[in-house]
């Protein structure tokens, strides 16, 4: 991915010279010659300035229209420009094609320049084109294996919390069962959090699957299979152990019921088993007091 990133980034960057083609091609299309009218005669045109050094030659610029006279000889043609007549080096003109004046001849040439320029830049346009596509595509791809990663990731924790679920173990007293449960509960919140992640995930492996990805996505979809599986048995062992716990709990807490009501008892019984009877009126009216909340206290113990 991070190659087809830099290659997109270079394919990108070289726009620039493909404008700068673009600039050039309108340049040439702009520095037309004027129409010259030399229908039905051999012409050659001016490849370069030349100066004449003789009286047999004459003098040129380049792009200009002469015509041709003679081109028997290989080193020199001979020519006529503006109404004279004399010799040119050959290799310094080309001719031109029948018919066509320097104006046309010129514009054959940026017609080309125009053709090509077109060509480069819908060749570059295509490949920009392919270029994202895979950049899509190798997008998708990556997702594709981090979910696989994430899957991996979240069946190992399911493994592990399995482990807990199938724990036993309810404690010996009151207090260990509700360090139990606390520990439970920060469980429980962990696999809720789990829960939503499962969602996203199954909802991310829709979407690819849309998108096509199909070695991927068949790889997810049959990994997620597994994964909702084990989820499923996950809450149901959740489940089971939260009634458990919940079960241990009444029970740890009913025995603590018990045995205090069983110390109050004894204390009340040593309160009854007194035989201090009082030693005048205030005390005896101190001591019927004191019975009368006795009693109101066992007739609520009776009611629990």
């Amino acid at each position: 991915l991070k190659k087809h990133e830099a290659l997109v980034s270079d394919l990108e960057a070289f726009g620039n010279t493909i404008l700068g083609l673009r600039e050039q091609a309108q340049s040439c299309r702009q520095q037309e010659t004027p129409v010259i009218d030399v229908t039905g005669k051999e012409c050659v045109i001016a490849l370069y300035d030349y100066t004449e050094k003789s009286p047999r030659e004459v003098s040129m610029k380049k792009s200009d229209v002469l015509t041709l006279l003679n081109s028997n000889n290989k080193d020199w043609w001979k020519v006529e420009v503006n109404d004279r007549q004399g010799f040119v080096p050959a290799a310094y003109v080309k001719k031109m094609e029948a018919g066509l004046t320097a104006s046309q001849q010129n514009l054959a040439d940026g017609s080309s320049i125009a053709a090509r320029q077109n060509q480069i830049q819908s060749q570059y346009d295509q490949l920009i084109s392919l270029a994202r596509e895979r950049q899509n595509k190798l997008n998708e791809t990556v997702k594709a294996y981090v979910l696989v990663r994430e899957a991996a990731e979240l069946a190992t924790w399911i493994k592990d919390k399995e482990m807990h679920a199938q724990v036993q173990d309810v404690g010996e007293d009151l207090e260990q069962v509700e360090v139990m449960q606390k520990k439970f509960d920060d469980f429980q919140s962990d696999l809720k959090a789990n829960e939503v992640r499962l969602a996203e995930m199954n909802e991310i492996a829709m979407q690819l699957m849309s998108l096509g990805q199909t070695e991927a996505a068949l790889k997810i979809q049959t990994q997620l299979q597994d994964l909702n599986q084990k989820w499923t048995s996950l809450q149901q062992l959740t489940a089971e152990r939260a009634t458990q716990l919940g079960s241990a709990h009444e029970v740890q807490r009913f025995h603590r019921d018990v045995d205090e009501t069983k110390d109050w008892i004894q204390e009340k019984d040593e309160a009854l088993n007194n035989n201090d009877l009082g030693k005048d009126l205030r005390s005896v009216q101190a001591l019927q007091r004191k019975h009368e909340g006795l009693e109101r206290d066992l007739a609520a113990l009776g009611d629990k």
